[in-house]
């Protein structure tokens, strides 16, 4: 078996880096000749090496079907598509040979290193990289800072240190790309190839379940460290000790922010247990990072001793039909005392693993219960390493697994997945709901408790005392196995934000009994509004937590004005209302008009993958940050936009703790604001891009 990080094909040859920073030649023919099976003998046929007669057990939604079919090998990967004409019914032909079959087959191993590196690069205003900064990280410590001040001292630098796995923040779209547009060197561009390349800002979104944000946002949020300010004036060679300072700081952040949840140990961790590679490049050049489908479909071909099995073919893009999700229940808003949140662990694998469904696929959802029963097998086993011994990852590696299990309604729902079936994703999501209402019921009914809220998989009810609330989550779990809830929270204030008029889902904000704030769903944790707004929010939360009910209305009012004069007399620094907005470069948008996607439409197209674009809104248009540079930008600052939007943010909240007889947002906002501006065209009373 080969212990590789990365791999490729070159002159007629497969490649693989080995963690020790090694690479290894290997023909086809040493590798294992590419397979497929074939309901028609394909001897003879140019390319085929040979076709032999086997029984297989195929996995269909309806049927586990016994079939005699030729399992034939190939010269090159690229024949099977042509053969395919020839073959009739096939099964696995659609299965990539070095990005899939070779980690199933057990050819391949894909293996962490003990040494990865945290880069980030700085480019001047004339698209010159005068500076790259390197953190090297071995066996989980972060070591001292390197900089480079060329692409080809960086490149020889990782070529002599025997350096495997890189990391850089929004890497796919800037660092990595700019990298590789500097070298001129062939065998400086071989190497560098070879080199895995991980986005650090998709590392922390796909495996911590979050939205793609900035560097400085996530390690804020994640209590990782500051980010250093500098001038887009002083961010060229001529202030080197500076330029070099800021560098420094942002590897040491993204290298924190990584080992703190392990996560290049633990996205290395799922190639190594399902067999697929790492990180691969589609034709256009887009990299493609691991996802839910090919990891389940991954597993059950690298497991094929425990479920015997082969994977029916793709059979193409199937309908997709919208199905009705999880259980919202609100009361409205309002600020509680002694809220207690029970969370079902894992409901919808729950549901997967121990109901019974009868509709006409009921073979493949009974297959899944296997599955989803060794994902939890993981979680379980690598939960218990964390607790023997306190490494991070050890924790998150199990909670990945538990959100591959959690996705088995939506991988039943994605009309990519070879199985796809909403029937069953309806389903799980219909008895999901079923339960949600069950604990409601016996929580007001048997407990005698208030419940003020449910969503999805988790209640909000009152409780004397945090003691009380576990008694009850206790004897709640003895009356719904096998499913069984937890006490996630105990928050001794909360407030709903809300309309009673509209269930709003998950919008809330909690502090429990040693002042810990938890926020769900509220603009302040939410990357696509501005500084400034963000900032405000989250005084006004503090203020409405932490004070007494008895005149909190008038105190947060009061607070709420404060920042509305600041924002009326143009007195907030530009900086700190810089909107930011994620891009799909996948996604093709019908509005083509978006506010952010006219933002992207000024910046240079220098070839790179742009994750997210920073704009202000202004008078006219927006101005993207690259183009703040010789300009007045407070003049250009369409002011009654933002006071617009502030206002709602924060009257939002207000609503939640007013009482009858008090001003609501709505009055406050026809006061404030004159009719002409609330209802012009930049100034609609609603949230905006």
């Amino acid at each position: 078996m080969i212990q590789a990080v990365n791999a490729g094909f070159e002159n007629g040859l497969f490649w693989f880096l080995t963690p020790d920073g090694d690479v290894i030649y290997r023909s086809i023919d040493e590798l294992g000749y590419p397979y497929f099976y074939s309901q028609r003998d394909l001897s003879g046929f140019q390319g085929v090496v040979s076709s032999d007669l086997e029984t297989i057990n195929v996995l269909y939604p309806d049927v586990i079907a016994s079939k005699e079919m030729f399992k034939v090998r190939v010269k090159t990967p690229q024949l099977v598509n042509y053969l395919k004409a020839d073959a009739g019914l096939t099964v696995e032909s659609d299965i990539d040979y070095l990005t899939r079959r070779l980690g199933a087959d057990g050819v391949v191993q894909w293996t962490a290193p003990r040494v990865w590196v945290s880069v980030d690069i700085e480019v001047d205003k004339d698209d010159n990289v005068f500076l790259i900064g390197a953190t090297k990280v071995v066996d989980g410590v972060r070591k001292a800072y390197k900089p480079f001040y060329s692409v080809e001292s960086f490149i020889d630098w990782l070529e002599n240190e025997r350096i495997t796995v890189i990391v850089a923040y929004n890497g796919d779209g800037y660092d990595f790309v700019y990298i590789g547009k500097k070298l001129a060197n062939p065998e400086l561009q071989k190497i560098y190839g070879r080199v895995l390349k991980l986005d650090g800002a998709y590392l922390y979104s796909k495996l911590m379940h979050e939205q793609i944000r900035s560097l400085r946002y996530v390690c804020q949020v994640e209590e990782v460290g500051e980010k250093l300010d500098i001038s887009i004036e002083n961010m060229n060679a001529r202030n080197m000790e500076e330029v070099k300072i800021y560098n420094e700081r942002d590897c040491e952040l993204l290298a924190d922010l990584m080992l703190k949840f392990g996560l290049v140990e633990v996205y290395l961790g799922i190639a190594e247990e399902t067999g697929l590679m790492p990180k691969i490049y589609k034709r256009d050049g887009t990299p493609r990072y691991i996802t839910e489908i090919p990891t389940v479909e991954n597993y059950i071909m690298k497991h094929r001793d425990k479920f015997g099995v082969y994977l029916m073919d793709f059979k193409g893009v199937g309908q997709k039909i919208k199905i009705d999700g999880g259980y919202v229940f609100s009361k409205g808003h309002g600020v509680y005392n002694n809220v207690a949140v029970v969370d079902y662990s894992s409901l919808y694998p729950t549901v997967v693993m121990h109901k019974n469904y009868n509709g006409a696929n009921k073979v493949i959802f009974n297959f899944f219960k296997s599955v989803m029963t060794d994902f939890f097998t993981f979680k379980t086993n690598y939960r218990a390493k964390f607790k023997e011994t306190k490494i991070k990852k050890f924790e998150l590696l199990g909670d990945v697994f538990k959100i591959f299990a959690n996705g088995s309604y939506g991988i039943f729902q994605n009309i990519y997945f070879r199985y796809h079936d909403p029937d069953i994703a309806a389903f799980i999501t219909a008895t999901a709901r079923d339960q949600i209402r069950t604990v409601v019921s016996l929580l007001e009914d048997k407990f005698k408790v208030p419940v003020i809220y449910g969503d999805t998989d988790s209640c909000f009810f009152l409780a004397e005392s945090k003691e009380r609330a576990e008694a009850i989550s206790n004897e709640l779990n003895a009356l719904i196995q096998p499913f069984e809830v937890k006490l996630e929270h105990f928050f001794v204030k909360l407030f709903m934000r809300g309309s009673d008029d509209k269930e709003t889902k998950k919008r809330y904000a909690g502090i429990d009994d040693a002042g810990k704030v938890e926020i769900k769903g509220l603009e302040v944790i939410r990357s696509d509004w501005n500084q400034f707004v963000k900032d405000k929010q989250k005084g006004l939360i503090d203020l409405i937590l932490k004070e007494p009910n008895e005149g909190l209305y008038d105190k947060a009012l009061y607070y709420i004005l404060e920042g509305f004069d600041e924002l009326k007399a143009g007195a907030v620094d530009p900086m700190m209302l810089v909107l930011s907005k994620g891009i799909k470069s996948d996604k093709v948008y019908k509005n083509k008009n978006l506010p952010h996607l006219r933002a992207l439409g000024q910046l240079e197209d220098n070839g790179s993958i742009v994750r997210f674009v920073s704009y202000l809104k202004t008078t006219d248009d927006v101005l993207v940050v690259e183009r703040f540079e010789g300009k007045d930008v407070k003049s250009l600052i369409d002011w009654k936009y933002y006071t617009i939007n502030y206002l709602n943010a924060m009257l939002r909240l207000l609503d939640s703790i007013a009482v009858e007889g008090q001003e609501t947002s709505k009055e406050i906002i026809k006061r404030l604001v004159p009719k002409e501006a609330k209802n012009g065209k930049r100034g609609r009373s609603k949230k905006v891009d």
